[in-house]
């Protein structure tokens, strides 16, 4: 336990120091890939370990992970997509979906522990609601990217063009 509050205190005053070189008040990839990886495998250690332990599963079975972005990728044939800390699962034919989930990449270097439970459990918890809500021909009661954790991780890198991007 006296671990878990040393990791946190050390891990917070990491994060706060390195916050002023990431961005502002958004997520938005760290400008300096030292400070993702920093952040990623300091304050988003509990997420790095889930995806590291997960990518040596793969890895173990046959899959080859490829780079995107700073992160590992596995590609699979279906339509859905998780992350976990720098490596991700996702369709090979959607780039939206890997954009997506590399999102939730970044969002673990900001959040650190906090993304379990603010994240990765909200998210598919509500991911298998809709799925059930197809199943049953309904259509679910909101669109996927309208609550704000979906949204930031689609958003964290808009397109150079992209009115949202505000790199005009």
């Amino acid at each position: 336990m006296i671990f878990l509050l040393i990791y946190l205190a050390l891990s917070a005053v990491l994060y706060a120091f390195l916050r002023k070189f990431t961005g502002k008040h958004r997520f938005v990839m760290p400008k300096s890939a030292v400070c993702f990886y920093v952040l990623t495998f300091t304050w988003g250690l509990p997420m790095t370990l889930a995806g590291a332990f997960t990518a040596l599963a793969l890895i173990a079975s046959g899959r080859r992970p490829k780079r995107y972005k700073r992160a590992m990728m596995f590609e699979h044939g279906s339509s859905w997509g998780v992350s976990l800390g720098p490596v991700f699962i996702s369709p090979a034919s959607s780039e939206h979906v890997k954009s997506h989930e590399y999102g939730h990449g970044i969002q673990n270097a900001y959040l650190g522990p906090f993304m379990i439970t603010a994240v990765a459990i909200p998210s598919a918890v509500r991911f298998w609601i809709r799925r059930a809500a197809r199943k049953l021909k309904k259509a679910p009661a909101s669109g996927y990217e309208d609550i704000w954790f979906e949204k930031s991780a689609t958003y964290a890198l808009p397109e150079p063009g992209d009115p949202r991007s505000g790199r005009g």
